[in-house]
């Protein structure tokens, strides 16, 4: 499936779908598409702007391949989050602002005065139930591959 602007994605805004199609080749664009929705591009937009002053644009491929790769046959999925940081500091400091962004969209979902123990039972449920933790590792590992020794 190519995309141009006559053919728009679906759930993907115009400012997205400009960025997307004025970057990426049809088949990079058919990645991105199949695998994002328009409030995981907010969350790698706003991921970007809060942690590292990381342009958002390359890394929206980045984040569809993770999301494509821990979606795939668990086994695969297993094999390719399965690594050890070279420098485990700079791995915390990568993930800190993508669980921080993770965090912020639980909180938002729940009541203002939701109870600790809810909000951690809530927190977990939806880390799990998104494979947040492989999906961040597949990330991780495609875009600082130098910096990652598999085991």
């Amino acid at each position: 499936m190519i995309l141009s602007v006559d053919t728009p994605a679906p759930r993907i805004s115009q400012t997205h779908l400009d960025r997307i199609l004025g970057n990426y080749t049809p088949r990079q664009q058919k990645i991105i598409f199949d695998n994002l929705t328009e409030e995981g591009l907010k969350i790698i937009d706003d991921t970007c702007r809060l942690g590292q002053d990381i342009d958002p644009i390359p890394e929206y491929l980045l984040v569809a391949r993770a999301n494509r790769l821990v979606s795939r046959k668990e086994k695969f999925s297993e094999t390719f989050t399965r690594f050890v940081p070279k420098d485990f500091h700079h791995f915390v400091r990568t993930q800190l602002p993508w669980l921080a962004e993770e965090e912020r969209l639980v909180h938002e979902r729940l009541p203002p005065d939701v109870d600790q123990e809810i909000y951690q039972a809530a927190l977990s449920e939806d880390f799990n139930r998104n494979k947040n933790g492989p999906r961040f590792k597949a990330y991780y590992r495609l875009k600082f591959s130098n910096k990652v020794n598999p085991y």
